[in-house]
């Protein structure tokens, strides 16, 4: 009952979640007065940032209650990282409209007194990046290990001792 529970719940949640997400944006975009909302990667730029805080929180719930969830939702965090950077490298370097939204955008937000918000936003995504792609490739060597052996000739665990030689094992393949 419960899995089926937990299935229904998914195919419903995940919809309504990227319908959220995206019907924000055509909000905002009604306010014409913001011309920052006026983007046309608002939208998908939303979306991203849904995905990856969704991850975000789920991991270390995920990674705890249910551990075969933690690579996918490595993955899903590390992919979203990258699509919200190239999405805010867009919307800074592509033309906007408005006279105004181009220099508060170069003098405000990138340079002026939002700076200090907006590069530590960018720091932390990039930092998140490497962090998730370092624990990919982390994960990939244990797979990568697990593959070789669990158990050598001796009784070891030699997935223990893969691990600690980074991704080299001393038991020969059977």
């Amino acid at each position: 009952m419960g899995c089926t529970f937990l299935s229904w719940l998914t195919i419903a949640g995940i919809p309504l979640a990227v319908f959220s997400a995206v019907y924000t944006a055509y909000l905002f975009a009604q306010a014409k007065a913001r011309d920052m909302w006026q983007n046309p990667l608002l939208p998908p730029h939303l979306l991203v940032q849904s995905l990856l805080l969704g991850a975000a929180t789920l991991l270390p719930f995920g990674a705890w209650l249910e551990p075969e969830l933690e690579f996918p939702l490595l993955w899903v965090l590390a992919v979203t990282s990258l699509l919200h950077l190239l999405m805010i490298w867009g919307e800074v370097s592509l033309t906007h409209p408005t006279w105004r939204t181009r220099v508060w955008l170069s003098g405000e937000m990138v340079q002026g007194r939002y700076r200090s918000d907006f590069w530590m936003g960018i720091g932390l995504s990039v930092a998140a990046g490497l962090l998730v792609s370092l624990a990919i490739a982390g994960s990939l060597s244990s797979v990568v290990c697990s593959r070789r052996g669990a158990v050598g000739p001796d009784g070891n665990d030699a997935l223990r001792t893969c691990l600690r030689s980074g991704g080299g094992s001393r038991y020969p393949l059977a």
